[in-house]
């Protein structure tokens, strides 16, 4: 009988709407031995121009503080987990890489560290859900 997941995608951006996507994602991964790819996206377009070398470095260590802290989630969980830091737009990244991939599965909070508006659902996550060529759970 085939897997009907192997891939699971996780977005992160360290809130912790996402913590609790990592704890899903690597839950449903044990019961299906599937593999998660956990995905930071650094958005350095915000404010226009060029970016600053020091601030760039600012992101791009947080980034690798989230994701490592993401990892440490999923360790109870002894599961096969990969991750990568991107750079764009955010929704439009998840989704590009979702499609280069060919996931089963995106798992990701409902709402982020943007301070979007709606009560119901993040920017982020909207887009997502509305782009996406796979199924999307939101957390």
């Amino acid at each position: 009988m085939e897997r009907m997941l192997n891939l699971i995608l996780v977005p992160i951006d360290g809130s912790k709407t996402s913590h609790n996507a990592i704890d899903y994602a690597a839950k449903l991964a044990k019961s299906s031995d599937a593999h998660i790819h956990l995905l930071n996206v650094i958005d350095f377009g915000r404010g226009g121009g060029a970016v600053d070398p020091s601030d760039r470095d600012i992101r791009e260590n947080r980034a690798r503080y989230i994701l490592e802290e993401a990892v440490s989630i999923t360790k109870k969980y002894n599961i096969s987990v990969s991750k990568e830091i991107a750079s764009g737009s955010v929704p439009e990244t998840i989704l590009s890489v979702a499609n280069e991939k060919d996931f089963d599965l995106i798992v990701m909070g409902t709402r982020g560290m943007s301070g979007y508006n709606n009560p119901m659902l993040g920017h982020v996550s909207e887009k997502v859900a509305q782009g996406s060529k796979c199924p999307v759970v939101l957390v």
